[in-house]
Order: C-alpha cells, then structure tokens, then sequence
C-alpha cells in the first residue's frame, strides 16, 4: 500500500474517537475538515431497520437539491403540417 499523505492523516485524526454524532455535529465536522477548492459532496449511510423485500416496507423518497440539478429546459421549434422550414409562413 501506498503512502498516505499528510492531508489524509489530519483528516483522520479529526475524526478519531467521534462515533456517535448528531447530524448538526457531523456536519459541522465535516464542513471544517473541507479543504478542497470546490464544493465537496458528503454522502450518508443509515440504517432504518426495514426489509425491502417487504411491499409495505420500501425506503423510497425523493430530496430537493437547493440550486436544482443545474439544467434548463428547452423548448423545441416544431414545423407545421406542410411547412418546409422552421421559418413561420404569414
């Protein structure tokens, strides 16, 4: 295994001994440790305690990302019957 630098062993240190954490500590937490010149993504694991192969049981929902997906919709110029360009006929 390769050498490990000295940024991953800070960030390491910083989290040694936290296990059990509110979502406000762990986010904060994470936030100082960011060290990356862009915005960094965080991704969580949970353990809800249901069984999927269950109907009544499925963990599905949705999360509304705050400055969207980043994608803007365009609307096509469509021709109409027996029109040969996208030019509108007068």
């Amino acid at each position: 295994m390769g050498k490990v630098g000295k940024r991953l062993t800070a960030a390491r240190e910083a989290f040694d001994g936290k296990e059990n954490l509110t979502v406000e500590e762990a986010v904060a937490l994470v936030k100082t440790g960011a060290k990356a010149k862009f915005d960094e993504t965080d991704e969580i694991s949970m353990n809800i305690g249901i069984d999927p192969r269950h109907a009544d049981q499925m963990g599905r929902g949705t999360v509304n990302l705050p400055a969207g997906t980043g994608k803007t919709r365009k609307l096509k110029k469509r021709r109409l019957p027996g029109q040969t360009s996208l030019a509108r006929k007068t």
